[in-house]
């Protein structure tokens, strides 16, 4: 019962709730009197499937991926990827690492460097990036942490972890990293 209403919870807190029934996010149009940039030729799969397994790994988690093409605010043009979405319970961490610790430690651990212009943390979620070559991972977690000011308001159990994780050219990569 608990799992199922993180599950419910964390889909209404998603903005990807409803292509989560889809096998794929259909590709996001160009803005008019723009063009696409010529389609690299493959996403991020092993770095995808790496980290789907982490997250699986995590307990008290739900965890679905979905492959496609992805527009975020950090990049200027619609990439290829896949985004990994983690729902779960604080409560059924126990001592095992949050999933975005886990991320986080995973792609440190293979050379991977951090964007540290794009890190933030704070009592109500995290984000982080990390860049190699041309893959290109964006880390979001979020949570309603509290407020230290209103002690009726109480932290939630229930987080989200989504990461993207996308095909980008070297030189964007290298751009982004001396940001």
């Amino acid at each position: 019962m608990k799992r199922l209403l993180i599950y419910i919870v964390a889909c209404a807190l998603s903005v990807v709730c409803a292509s989560r029934l889809s096998a794929q996010i259909p590709p996001a149009a160009p803005a008019q009197g723009s063009a696409l940039p010529s389609p690299l030729p493959r996403i991020p799969k092993e770095t995808c499937a790496q980290i789907l397994r982490i997250a699986q790994t995590v307990p008290g988690t739900i965890v679905e991926m979905v492959e496609g093409t992805f527009i975020d605010p950090d990049i200027p043009h619609p990439v290829e990827g896949c985004m990994i979405v983690i729902s779960g319970s604080w409560g059924e961490l126990d001592e095992d690492p949050s999933p975005t610790d886990a991320v986080f430690e995973y792609l440190s651990d293979q050379d991977w460097t951090q964007r540290t212009a794009y890190s933030a943390d704070g009592p109500d979620g995290t984000s982080f990036s990390f860049c190699i070559d041309s893959v290109m991972c964006i880390v979001r977690g979020s949570w309603e942490g509290g407020d230290d000011a209103d002690s009726t308001i109480v932290p939630s159990d229930v987080y989200q972890v989504i990461v993207y994780c996308v095909r980008i050219e070297p030189a964007e990569c290298r751009a982004l990293i001396e940001e």
